[in-house]
């Protein structure tokens, strides 16, 4: 089961703290919120995809992704809306049309993970020799 925000606090409640969280503690659970999304595997690709398309329908957001699942797809656009990542408009039109894009939180989502990208790409040889060294 995916955490929110609201799972999260319920779930500290339920263990009778009652008391107002901590800066601290926001801050732990923002990052792994953060961690929980970028995470799942199939959540970076489709975010890539909607930043450099714009907006997409869901089979032609399917036939971007080599591998995934419609299920599976559905399932990870579904998350991603509830964490307000990506928005989704229905228009009611017969047939249905849905619309799927990056919400203002999913571009600066995106925008911070061109950053780590740029990190990794920038430390790479030196990650790899570290992994490298400790499978020795």
């Amino acid at each position: 089961m995916q955490l929110t925000p609201r799972l999260e606090i319920r779930k500290i409640e339920a263990m009778g703290q009652k008391k107002k969280l901590t800066p601290d503690q926001i801050e732990e659970m923002g990052a792994a919120f953060v961690v929980q999304i970028i995470a799942d595997k199939w959540n970076l690709f489709v975010i890539r995809i909607l930043a450099e398309k714009d907006e997409l329908r869901f089979n032609q957001l399917h036939r971007e992704l080599d591998g995934v699942s419609q299920k599976v797809l559905s399932q990870t656009l579904k998350n991603l809306e509830n964490s307000r990542i990506v928005d989704r408009q229905a228009f009611a039109e017969v047939p249905p049309r849905v619309l799927y894009s990056l919400s203002s939180l999913g571009k600066s989502l995106h925008d911070a993970l061109q950053h780590l990208c740029s990190w990794a790409k920038d430390n790479f040889d030196e990650l790899n020799e570290a992994h490298a060294k400790s499978k020795r």
